[in-house]
C-alpha cells in the first residue's frame, strides 16, 4: 500500500494517456486567438481551448498574458506576498520519541524550528520528524550553508527532547526544499494579501480571462492554504472547464 501526498499525482497520471504529462516545461506565455489557445512553454507550445492555470496568484506576474490579464487580477499578483515555511525532514532508524511515549509533536518560539510532527511511515519502516522552519528566524536560517542548516535543526531537535527521552540520536538522512529560493513558487505555504484587498480585489480571485480559468489553494472557498482547498479549486477549476466545453459543443450540434 502506498502512501503519502504524492501518490495523488501518481495515481491521476497513470490514468492519462501515455505521452499527455509533460514535466520540467515552466510555461512562459498563453496566447488567446480565435484559432485556440497557445501555450508557449520550456518544450515548445501546446495549442488548446481551455487552460488551467494553477501557479500561485503571485506567479501571474511571471506569466506573459495576451491579452494581458484584467487590471484588478493583475493587481492581486503584485500584492500577494508569500510567507517563509521550509519543512526539513529528519529520517531515523526508529521512532525513539515513542519509546518515552511522547507524540513527536513540539512548538518552539526559538527557532530556527517552530513546530515539529511525526510523519512516519510505519508499514515502511521510515521514521521521520517533519520540522517546520517559519518566519524571520527561517529567513536567518535560509542563509547559512546546506550543512549548517541540518546542523543547527538536529541541535535544536536535542535541546528540546533531550529533558525527556534518554538518547536523542542523529537522523540517518535529511531532506529539505528552501521554497523561498525556488524561481517557481518563489515562497510557501501560500500567497497572502495584506488588510482591504480581499474587500477591493477578491471579486477577481477565481474569475476566468477568456479561455483561462485559475485554481490553486489560495482560490478555495473552504481550506484556504492546505492541500484540501488546493484539491477543491481544482475540481471547482475543472467544472468550468467541462461546462465551457459542454456548451460550446451543444452550439455547434
Amino acid at each position: 500500500m502506498n502512501v503519502g501526498t504524492q501518490e495523488f499525482s501518481k495515481n491521476l497520471a497513470r490514468v492519462l494517456k501515455p505521452g499527455s504529462l509533460i514535466l520540467n516545461s515552466p510555461v512562459w506565455s498563453i496566447n488567446q486567438t480565435p484559432k485556440g489557445v497557445y501555450v508557449t512553454s520550456g518544450r515548445g507550445q501546446f495549442q488548446c481551448r481551455r487552460v488551467i492555470v494553477s501557479v500561485p496568484t503571485t506567479l501571474y506576474k511571471d506569466i506573459v498574458f495576451n491579452p494581458p490579464l484584467p487590471e484588478d487580477k493583475l493587481a492581486l499578483s503584485k500584492v500577494s506576498k508569500h510567507g517563509f515555511v521550509t519543512k526539513m525532514n529528519l529520517i531515523y532508524k526508529e521512532p525513539w520519541w515513542r519509546d518515552s511515549k511522547l507524540s513527536g509533536m513540539a512548538q518552539s518560539w526559538i527557532g530556527p524550528v517552530s513546530v515539529t510532527r511525526d510523519v512516519s511511515v510505519d508499514m515502511k519502516g521510515l521514521y521521520v520528524l517533519t520540522c517546520f522552519v517559519a518566519a524571520d528566524a527561517g529567513h536567518t536560517w535560509s542563509k547559512l550553508s546546506a550543512e549548517d542548516r541540518k546542523v543547527q535543526v538536529v541541535k535544536q531537535i536535542r535541546r528540546m527532547f533531550s529533558p525527556y527521552v534518554e538518547r536523542v540520536p542523529d537522523p540517518i538522512d535529511v531532506v529539505f526544499h528552501i521554497w523561498f529560493e525556488d524561481q517557481w513558487s518563489q515562497g510557501c505555504p501560500c500567497p497572502a494579501m495584506p488588510a482591504g484587498v480581499l474587500s477591493k480585489l477578491g471579486h477577481a480571485l477565481r474569475i476566468p480571462h477568456q479561455n483561462i480559468h485559475f485554481v490553486g489553494t489560495e482560490t478555495a472557498y473552504e481550506w484556504k492554504g492546505y492541500m484540501d482547498g488546493a484539491i477543491r479549486s481544482g475540481e471547482r477549476g475543472a467544472a468550468e472547464v467541462i461546462q465551457e466545453l459542454d456548451t460550446t459543443l451543444k452550439a455547434v450540434l
